[in-house]
């Protein structure tokens, strides 16, 4: 199903049932969004859920959450995966695409000045593509109703306008 607020009904239950100071807890969680992102990470309302994820990365304890797989390289890891959600979300067209660049930017800068400019200017253009498509698609669906049941369109404006901006 590819609804967003369920899946984010989901990860919400996952983070409620776990607990993200341990091991088994925060993978759990981790491994909720990544499955969720990989199912609807590309849907132009998955903004938020990029931001969430990035945030729960951002605010894990490394040692918890890559204690295992990287033993004595914890924070290494985590720097590594933090960077590959970044760069995975400003390359995908949301509504939230300018809010995770900035924020992208200010992670990199962050860690090292002079790679975040070179990394930085490497994924520009990935990211000025993402805008572009963003734009059309913003365009193409505003005014869809995307929530709404599937039904023949009837004789009202507003189901006349759905299908006339469905089909054009």
């Amino acid at each position: 199903i590819k609804s967003l607020d369920l899946w984010r009904v989901y990860i919400k239950h996952v983070r409620a049932t776990n607990r993200s100071d341990t091991p088994d807890g925060s993978n759990a969680i981790k491994q909720a969004y990544e499955f969720t992102l990989d199912h609807l990470g590309t849907d132009i309302n998955s903004g938020p859920l990029w931001m969430e994820y990035l945030f729960f990365l951002q605010n894990s304890n490394a040692g918890v959450l890559f204690g295992e797989s990287a033993a004595g390289n914890e924070e290494s890891a985590k720097l590594v995966a933090i960077r590959r959600a970044f760069q995975r979300a400003v390359t995908i067209p949301t509504h939230s695409l300018e809010a995770l660049w900035r924020e992208y930017d200010k992670f990199e800068n962050g860690v090292n000045r002079q790679l975040a400019k070179q990394i930085i200017n490497d994924l520009q253009g990935q990211y000025s593509t993402s805008r572009t498509i963003y734009r059309e698609l913003k365009k193409k669906w505003e005014g869809i109703k995307g929530g709404a049941l599937a039904t023949p369109p009837g004789k009202s404006h507003g189901q006349y306008k759905q299908q006339k901006l469905w089909t054009s």
